[in-house]
């Protein structure tokens, strides 16, 4: 018996008979062996087959299990944080140089997010610790501690390719202006550093459009949380491309 894996994890809102019958088939193996074909069947489940990120199914695990801990704990001040970004004029490059090259540069936004959300947690952690340093200093300083302390990011909780050249960076208990300057951020990594070679032999630049929301600062509703950062790209969509939006509810139908 393999009495610690969790087979449901597989299939959470699946067909439950299949998952019992693999959880029959995996414990006629030996524990470590059904383990790893376990992680195995896992990351296929819950990851993207290009870039390696998690994918919508993670997503919507993660979300769930948010909503979750936020009605076990009872806290109001839990936050949800969405960066939703998409590459602008997507289809061009498709059209123009082949999906090839299409799946190259979603692979390569998929390591830039990865590459600079790490180094957001790195500056955060190196903060941290220079605050707990602090902590027996002035009042005048303690209150500017505090103030960063509240500005600052949590650590990196999701980062999904949804589909196509649409990628989401989830946060949890991060402030809304913090959420901002990370965006802000992203979109300068990847204007400064994604690129394609186009036909005419030239590295051409790739842009995104991103819009970011939180709940609740910005969105009343978990479930809508995501509708408003998609709205917030959206709307820089319409207004330009290439550069950051805050979501609101006002493209969102009941």
């Amino acid at each position: 018996m393999v009495s610690d894996i969790n087979y449901r994890e597989l299939l959470p809102n699946g067909d439950f008979a299949v998952v019992d019958a693999l959880s029959k088939k995996l414990e006629t193996l030996e524990p470590k062996v059904a383990q790893k074909v376990f992680d195995e069947l896992r990351k296929e489940i819950y990851t993207d087959s290009l870039t390696g990120l998690d994918n919508r199914k993670a997503h919507d695990r993660y979300v769930a299990k948010f909503r979750a801990e936020l009605e076990e704990e009872d806290n109001p001040n839990m936050t949800l944080s969405y960066i939703f970004l998409d590459l602008d004029k997507f289809k061009t490059i498709n059209d123009t140089c082949g999906h090839k090259t299409g799946d190259s540069v979603l692979s390569g936004l998929g390591k830039i997010l990865v590459e600079t959300m790490n180094e957001n947690l790195r500056v955060n952690n190196r903060r941290g610790k220079e605050d707990r340093r602090g902590e027996n200093r002035t009042n005048s300083s303690e209150r500017r501690n505090n103030d960063r302390r509240k500005n600052k990011s949590n650590d990196v909780d999701l980062v999904a390719r949804l589909g196509g050249e649409e990628f989401v960076v989830v946060l949890k208990n991060t402030s809304l202006k913090a959420t901002y300057e990370i965006a802000k951020r992203l979109h300068r990594v990847i204007g400064r550093n994604l690129s394609y070679l186009g036909k005419n032999g030239k590295r051409n630049k790739v842009t995104a459009s991103v819009g970011i929301a939180q709940y609740p600062e910005s969105c009343p509703k978990i479930d809508d949380v995501i509708k408003y950062a998609d709205n917030g790209m959206y709307q820089m969509k319409q207004h330009g491309r290439n550069g950051v939006a805050f979501g609101t509810g006002f493209c969102i139908e009941d």
